[in-house]
């Protein structure tokens, strides 16, 4: 794991993160809101550590695997 900047998830979580506060403005619902807004509030966290970090995605899964988290 290594410090970096990458643009193409900078670009991605500032994408997300704009659809994130559009369902939090304007969607009044029971579907959109909880469910959508939740899945993507996990990508948008994903994709804000992976600006900085550079990981290998695989590793990541079986280590949370291996604790039992998923």
């Amino acid at each position: 794991m290594s410090l970096t900047f990458n643009r193409k998830y900078h670009l991605l979580t500032v994408f997300i993160f704009t659809i994130e506060v559009c369902i939090a403005l304007f969607i009044k619902d029971r579907i959109i809101r909880p469910f959508l807004g939740d899945v993507l509030v996990v990508v948008l966290i994903y994709c804000f550590f992976s600006i900085f970090l550079n990981f290998a995605d695989w590793k990541i899964a079986l280590n949370a695997i291996e604790r039992g988290r998923i």
